[in-house]
């Protein structure tokens, strides 16, 4: 009798249990576990504890899709399971990798025919190639990543396998031809950004699937992609990331030391291109006089605004290089480009991005330049002093005046413990909230305009912050934001406690104060040390490109 109550009460439990399980795959994505038995875990990580297992072929609710984890619901349990054990609906099996082998020393270069990124491959050495597009791979190997010539690759097709088929997206406007050769009839138009299936390429035609139509177009006018689906191209596989090959680059990637005068002349020389698209105003002028200045991407009349600081820790100044590369790929894709489904110009006519690319100019320009970039003779003396009688500023972190910017905001201030007390390279947070004339004017602008969100962006760790003590709804909706740019970057997350002891910065003092989400983005390698070497310039890159645009399509 025991028995035959346990095992109703058991069923009693898990038809409740499983009730909001059947609702949920009425609107959400549903998916299958494949793996022999899978863990669903409390966090994203394989470190996380796990708080049930399920074994295979158990049916999941799908809350959040994600690139590495998904956020997963089985009846009343929600965590994450890794998506590798797992199978999504109506997703098809990933495609297998193209790999090609260098038949002599080989350099992966910052564009096709570019400089060299700094890796060279030895002959022999069997390198992973991610898209073809006009004769160049790109290609990664290890941390390394660039582009490498198909003349110097051995051991690979542009054919796809049997059974297997590789995607394409169009580089521009192309026609579908009946056969391989103009002289052949044209079939359909296909549009830019477009996604096909490449099913065979020879000589200087591929043929391919688009839609239910078949035929071939010119293989230098697509993009070809291994081990994604033509369901999965969009204009984040075709934007020029790069260069603009009709008018030149303007922000220079190439350089060390992104000074504060490059950054003021690609301001002008973006607005003078694209006059319809940015909006040049200031934030005000800096402790010494400089100008900072406050660029505006998209509709000054927006409803949402995003606000994005960059190298408020003079040390950190590739932070600008990313940024302003950034801006200027984005103008370069504002009337065309499409990423996450969302046409940029729509999304730009929602949204306006407030960007401060150079939010501490005076600590920049002494970090580059020493004592040179200051004209006082007694602050020379002064900043001299502070910095142990050492003429070598290259590590300098903090403003003119020895005080750390993002330590000096109103979010447990007082309760900041520094390594300094008084003025000094870095770690003094000032006398009191807001002393300085850079932090304040974020602060003023800030609290007078409104954002929906923050950016900081800083240089060291690879990881994010995203967490100054939101609690409930808040700390769910800001948590699922900020994984959205984990799975966008690859970067770790900060957890909460690491947070508690890092307060004072301004994305901390914006939640505090606004209950709006902000993420601190620290975009170097975990090993690197500021300043970043320009060597590292284009794996940042590659992980960074899309931050804005995906911040600007949350609220567009």
């Amino acid at each position: 009798m025991r028995m035959i109550k346990t095992t109703a009460a058991f069923a009693l439990m898990l038809a409740l249990l499983l009730t909001p399980f059947k609702t949920a795959f009425a609107s959400e994505l549903g998916g299958t576990v494949l793996a022999q038995r899978a863990s669903i875990r409390t966090g994203p990580s394989a470190l996380d504890p796990a708080a049930i297992e399920v074994p295979k072929g158990t049916r999941l609710a799908v809350v959040r899709k994600g690139t590495s984890w998904h956020f997963v619901r089985f009846g009343a349990v929600k965590g994450y399971i890794s998506a590798s054990d797992m199978r999504l609906d109506g997703e098809i099996a990933p495609l297998k990798k193209l790999y090609g082998t260098a038949v002599r020393q080989a350099s992966l270069r910052i564009k096709p025919n570019g400089r060299s990124a700094g890796y060279h491959a030895p002959a022999g050495t069997r390198i992973e190639l991610v898209h073809y597009e006009r004769g160049w791979f790109r290609a990664k190997h290890e941390e390394a990543v660039g582009y490498i010539s198909a003349s110097e690759l051995t051991g690979y097709s542009l054919s796809p396998p049997a059974g297997h088929k590789y995607a394409a997206a169009a580089l521009k406007k192309l026609i579908l031809y009946s056969g391989p050769g103009e002289r052949s009839t044209a079939l359909r138009n296909i549009p830019l950004g477009a996604g096909l299936d490449v099913l065979d390429v020879s000589g200087k035609f591929a043929n391919v699937a688009y839609g239910d139509a078949r035929g071939f177009v010119k293989l230098d006018e697509i993009r070809i992609f291994f081990a994604v689906s033509a369901g999965e191209i969009d204009e984040t596989r075709v934007s020029v990331d790069y260069a603009d090959h009709a008018k030149g680059k303007i922000v220079n990637t190439g350089v060390q030391n992104y000074t504060y005068a490059m950054m003021n002349d690609a301001i002008k020389k973006l607005k003078r291109r694209f006059p319809k698209y940015l909006t040049v105003s200031s934030l005000g002028t800096s402790t010494a006089g400089r100008d900072i200045p406050l660029l505006l991407l998209g509709n000054p009349e927006a409803p949402r605004r995003v606000w994005v600081d960059v190298s408020m820790h003079a040390r950190e100044h590739m932070c600008t290089q990313i940024v302003m590369n950034q801006v200027e790929f984005l103008l370069n894709n504002y009337d065309m480009g499409v990423f996450e489904g969302k046409r940029l110009r729509d999304t730009l006519s929602n949204v306006c991005l407030y960007i401060v690319p150079m939010g501490n100019p005076d600590g920049v320009e002494l970090c580059q330049r020493g004592l040179a970039s200051v004209k006082d003779r007694a602050h020379r003396e002064y900043l001299r002093k502070i910095n142990l009688g050492s003429d070598d500023f290259s590590r300098w972190k903090a403003n003119i005046r020895g005080v750390d910017l993002v330590s000096n905001f109103d979010a447990k201030w007082a309760e900041k413990e520094t390594v300094a007390d008084s003025p000094a390279p870095y770690g003094y947070k000032g006398t009191h909230p807001l002393s300085e004339v850079e932090s304040r004017l974020c602060a003023e602008f800030i609290a007078s305009v409104g954002f929906d969100m923050t950016i900081s962006y800083h240089a060291v760790g690879g990881e994010l912050y995203w967490w100054f003590g939101q609690e409930g709804s808040r700390q769910d909706r800001d948590f699922l934001i900020a994984m959205d740019f984990v799975d966008l970057t690859g970067y770790s997350l900060i957890s909460k406690e690491r947070s508690l002891t890092d307060s004072a910065g301004l994305k901390d003092w914006a939640i505090q104060t606004f209950h709006t989400p902000g993420i601190t983005v620290e975009l170097g390698p975990v090993t690197s040390i500021a300043p970043i070497q320009i060597g590292d310039f284009l794996q940042i890159w590659e992980r960074n490109k899309f931050v804005l645009w995906h911040a600007a399509n949350m609220f567009g």
